[in-house]
């Protein structure tokens, strides 16, 4: 698992697994929830699957570690979003932050837009967890939704339905629609990476103007 920065409760924490992890924390964490959470590999690969109780755990360690008062246990943490939380980890070689595109969609003739970051909080990804294990972290159930599968369907019309304010929504148990019309409608909005910056100008110290760049230098192999 890589390092991480994130911000929780408008407070931004590092977390480093490998200098983090002490025997002490673990061994509160199997109290806590057992295994495999209770042990360094079981912890960190739960984390970066995005399963909400490894990171609720991750944050109160973090928290622990800033020197934060009376810090909550990770059962009783604030609600927070878990895409946001590991799409922070990053690794020495990209220090750039993971973003999910927004996905819309139609679902019983009504359009609704699907922002995971947003609506897979550890709240609900906990609730989920407990409806259907195989899916309770933020990875699977992502890859879930965009291959069809029933259970992660029907949540997801559970979450969007609830979200939106609907009076007695059902639980994903008592669910039913056509999925592969809900997948045909799918619309995806992907992030636009941003221009790169250009290069400076180069000033020609004999008349004060701008002058143009000098072309690249052709590669080893190439003929210029």
């Amino acid at each position: 698992m890589p390092e991480s920065v994130f911000t929780f409760q408008n407070k931004e924490y590092n977390f480093t697994p490998e200098k983090d992890l002490g025997i002490s924390e673990l061994r509160h964490i199997r109290s806590w929830y057992g295994l495999p959470l209770g042990t360094y590999n079981g912890l960190t690969n739960a984390a970066v699957m995005g399963d909400p109780d490894a990171l609720a755990c991750i944050i109160w360690v973090a928290q622990k570690k800033a020197g934060v008062k009376n810090v909550r246990d990770p059962m009783h943490l604030p609600d927070f979003s878990v895409g946001e939380i590991i799409g922070s980890f990053v690794s020495e070689s990209d220090k750039n932050t993971v973003t999910f595109p927004l996905c819309k969609l139609m679902l019983e003739g009504v359009e609704y837009e699907l922002d995971l970051e947003k609506v897979l909080t550890c709240k609900v990804l906990r609730q989920i967890k407990r409806w259907y294990p195989e899916i309770g972290n933020f990875v699977r159930f992502s890859v879930a939704i965009f291959q069809g599968d029933p259970e992660a369907m029907a949540c997801v019309a559970w979450i969007l339905w609830t979200n939106a304010g609907m009076e007695n929504v059902p639980l994903p148990q008592n669910i039913n629609f056509a999925i592969g019309e809900v997948m045909n409608s799918y619309e995806f909005e992907i992030p636009e990476e941003p221009d790169e910056p250009e290069p400076p100008a180069v000033i020609d110290l004999n008349t004060g103007e701008d002058k143009p760049m000098d072309p690249p230098l052709p590669s080893s192999g190439e003929s210029s």
